[in-house]
């Protein structure tokens, strides 16, 4: 393994700890070295398998993700993966994952990209935040 990668699985695996996301890592080599990635199953269209890749081009993402989820005091810091893979593909997860977190992380997921249609692979709208007024 290079230096390089060397430290980019040390810098993924630092941030992972932090949010107690372990699990979330998955890695493989397709031929060209080692190439780590981040488990996003389906939080971001309805019933699929799904991944993001962690690169030297985006791990200060993934390091601003946890940083910006953990200010937040949510318990829920494990969605700071899916705040990694929501800004790095600038759209929003499904509306359907919503309901599942704390409300406090839902703006950090709603700037990561724009209002999703509710269609296929996003069946449902994103529920109204609590304090929003109706």
């Amino acid at each position: 393994m290079t230096p390089e990668r060397a430290n980019l699985l040390e810098r993924i695996m630092y941030a992972l700890l932090k949010i107690d996301a372990h699990g979330d890592l998955f890695w493989n080599d397709l031929g060209n070295g080692l190439q780590f990635f981040i488990l996003c199953n389906d939080e971001f269209w309805w019933g699929t398998a799904d991944l993001e890749e962690v690169t030297g081009d985006n791990i200060a993402v993934l390091e601003k993700a946890v940083e910006d989820v953990l200010a937040t005091g949510t318990s829920y810091s494990y969605v700071a993966t899916t705040l990694f893979c929501a800004r790095v593909r600038g759209i929003r997860p499904q509306g359907a994952l919503y309901k599942n977190l704390d409300p406090k992380v839902w703006p950090l997921l709603d700037a990561a990209g724009p209002i999703r249609e509710t269609r296929i692979g996003n069946p449902h709208p994103r529920p109204k935040d609590p304090d929003e007024e109706v």
